[in-house]
């Protein structure tokens, strides 16, 4: 695992998105694409031959889910969903971790089959505004018995995590906080990274700093100081929690 990235390979049984939020303005997907005059720049194209992939590797490993689409995205359908998931189920070995810049369908979804205890559902949020709408998604996630996760890059904007302790009744699981690379990239204030550092200290949520991005770096660059922060994995959760 590299300095910076939380998971070990791709899974990418889908490639292909569209943009349905501000965070979505700079996406390295869609530029990378682009680049490669790929046909999933345009549209959601499925990959079922790589459906058992996770099946042929005995190593424990932990993939990224759709790093290059949304495993949410309305052109990927219900029955394809399930059959990823049953992969996961088939491979206790592996823990698979998924991003969504769509929580509004996560509880149909889960609906479907809740028995992956190796699956981890992350939900994107780059303002506060992101952040509450999709703390009440993850919450049907929760009590379907996966484990939850924020991830905050870009982080667009600052986030009071402790103030959604008011509409929770759960505790998310881990939080990850990025600022955004590549050309045109915003910047990620330091104060709010700082902040959502110390709520995860005080509700005791694992907090993993990726990196501050392009235009960030060059900010603190003419700064004095130790901009270095913590990476923490999240913890299992223990039975019955």
């Amino acid at each position: 695992m590299s300095d910076g990235k939380w998971w070990d390979l791709p899974w990418n049984t889908a490639t292909g998105c569209d943009k349905c939020s501000p965070a979505c303005d700079n996406c390295w997907v869609k530029r990378q694409l682009h680049w490669l005059k790929h046909p999933a720049e345009h549209k959601v194209i499925l990959h079922p031959e790589k459906l058992d992939l996770p099946k042929k590797n005995k190593k424990p490993t932990r993939y990224f889910v759709c790093n290059r689409s949304d495993w949410m995205h309305p052109d990927i359908p219900d029955s394809f969903i399930l059959k990823m998931l049953a992969v996961m189920v088939e491979c206790p070995q592996h823990t698979f971790f998924t991003l969504t810049k769509r929580p509004e369908r996560l509880e149909d979804v889960v609906a479907l089959d809740a028995s992956a205890e190796n699956l981890w559902i992350g939900v994107t949020a780059w303002d506060q505004d992101s952040f509450l709408e999709s703390c009440h998604s993850l919450g049907s996630v929760v009590n379907a018995g996966f484990h939850t996760f924020f991830s905050f890059e870009p982080l667009l904007a600052p986030i009071d995590v402790v103030s959604a302790r008011s509409i929770w009744n759960y505790r998310p699981d881990w939080i990850v906080v990025g600022g955004e690379n590549g050309p045109g990239a915003r910047p990620m204030e330091p104060e709010w990274v700082y902040k959502v550092k110390l709520d995860c200290e005080e509700l005791d949520i694992p907090f993993w700093f990726k990196q501050w991005g392009t235009a960030t770096e060059k900010i603190i660059s003419k700064r004095e100081g130790n901009y270095r922060l913590p990476k923490a994995l999240p913890r299992q959760r223990p039975e019955g929690g």
